[in-house]
């Protein structure tokens, strides 16, 4: 079912029963009215016809039943009746009806003034009556006909008018829920269009800022998300095919030309060397790229470890230190706190290792004489670590796209690299809740490391 008949339906059904209640309750308080005026009418006459008949002398029951048939208001089957207090009838002014009434009926006269009761189509109701000492009961009865046509009447209105009004409200239902629905359903003709090769499209915004609107907005926010990582997409399948390009067409074109005639084994030998460089070279930016996809599973929910941050830091240098025997790393004096329990955080270990050993490793390659420096500092809110070279610098118009997937700078196009290893430092800063900037030195540049202490 669709939301525009659900909400018609239900908005149809609310209302109708409150119209049904409010009817109901007119329905019950007018009967009610007409029961309560028809039994006063009752009361009435049959105090009438006792002050007739017991104080007026000249009246008899004879003059009294004639003056009771001629009246022009006559009830229908009306029939009062004057006992006695032994409960015998002194006077009728209908021998053809007769009502059955218990003891229960004429205490409830006694203690309580008064009584009534239904019997059929009769309202029936009991008065006693005081008359130089003698106590008497009236009672008197007859057929409300005109009340019971007037309630039809109203029954009839009530429902004609009822089934009227639930049909109006089933048009406006339906008429309002098409008007409240036409932005989703334009949003939705709009959505259809969009396709992946047009994700520059946005929504139209509403002019209000409702429910709608907000949607509409996160919406366009979505497509927007959606745009650059397709873009990332296609560029990082553009820079990955471009850097297995390289090495794939050395070696083909390596073995190629060995293939055109024989060789000494010395010339075989150097070129055996120089694919298994190139060779390490693919299975590094391999690695580099398996690190990447890793790094995409740990954001979807990989559960964390408690990592002490000084023994990341001595591991992350020792790897270093095993890859190049020429590399060097010098480790400042620590200031570490009296409790161990201080440099313990939440986190993935391997992956703090793996962002450490990137930035200690390029400090070395990019340092002259292949040596880089560590420092780790606690500040009052964050742990900082300082990775500083003695390098070339990194130029300022590279310094806002440093950290972009395989974006290499031209100081540094003539050292081995793929250009994947910041931006693999930086995605997992922020996994940690941390942030890496770069300094400029006198000479070099410093890579500094900050987690917030909150991330802890």
């Amino acid at each position: 079912m669709q939301i525009r008949t659900r909400l018609t339906v239900q908005f149809t059904l609310w209302v109708t029963g409150i119209i049904t209640l409010a009817f109901l309750a007119i329905y019950t308080q007018m009967r009610l009215v007409t029961h309560e005026d028809f039994r006063e009418r009752l009361r009435k006459k049959a105090i009438t016809s006792a002050v007739l008949l017991l104080k007026v002398e000249e009246v008899d029951s004879v003059l009294l039943r004639t003056i009771d048939l001629a009246k022009r208001d006559l009830l229908h089957q009306e029939n009062i009746s004057i006992l006695n207090e032994h409960r015998e009838e002194i006077y009728t002014n209908n021998d053809k009806v007769h009502f059955k009434l218990g003891t229960d009926f004429f205490r409830q006269v006694e203690n309580e003034g008064g009584a009534t009761r239904q019997q059929g189509d009769f309202d029936v109701i009991g008065v006693p009556f005081h008359d130089r000492g003698k106590h008497y009961t009236l009672v008197a009865g007859a057929v409300n006909e005109e009340g019971e046509e007037r309630l039809r009447s109203l029954r009839v209105t009530l429902v004609a008018l009822g089934a009227g009004m639930v049909l109006i409200i089933a048009l406006a239902g339906w008429i309002y829920a098409g008007r409240a629905l036409r932005p989703i359903q334009k949003m939705i003709r709009d959505l259809q269009q969009i396709s992946p090769s047009e994700l520059t499209s946005r929504l139209e915004t509403p002019r209000h800022l409702d429910e709608i609107g907000r949607l509409t907005t996160i919406i366009n926010d979505l497509l927007t998300r959606i745009e650059r990582a397709f873009e990332t997409e296609k560029q990082f399948v553009s820079n990955v095919s471009h850097e297995l390009k390289n090495p794939l067409t050395k070696i083909t074109s390596q073995l190629e030309v060995t293939l055109l005639r024989p060789r000494p084994p010395e010339e075989y030998q150097k070129l055996l060397e120089s694919l298994l460089e190139d060779t390490r070279d693919l299975n590094q930016l391999a690695n580099s790229l398996l690190e990447l996809a890793r790094l995409s599973a740990v954001r979807n929910g990989q559960p964390m470890e408690t990592v002490r941050l000084d023994e990341v830091l001595w591991d992350a240098r020792d790897h270093v230190l095993k890859i190049n025997e020429h590399f060097h790393v010098t480790v400042a004096p620590l200031q570490l706190p009296d409790e161990a329990v201080h440099l313990e955080l939440p986190g993935h270990g391997h992956l703090l290792r793996l962002a450490l050993q990137n930035i200690i490793e390029n400090a070395c390659k990019f340092s002259p004489d292949h040596t880089a420096r560590i420092e780790l500092n606690r500040e009052p809110s964050a742990f900082v670590i300082l990775v500083s070279d003695r390098g070339p610098g990194i130029p300022p118009e590279d310094l806002a796209n440093i950290l972009n997937p395989f974006f290499r700078s031209n100081a540094t196009s003539q050292t081995k690299g793929h250009g994947i290893g910041l931006s693999l430092v930086s995605r997992i800063m922020a996994l940690h809740g941390g942030t890496i900037r770069f300094e400029p030195l006198q000479p070099g540049t410093c890579a500094r490391i900050t987690i917030p202490q909150q991330a802890f």
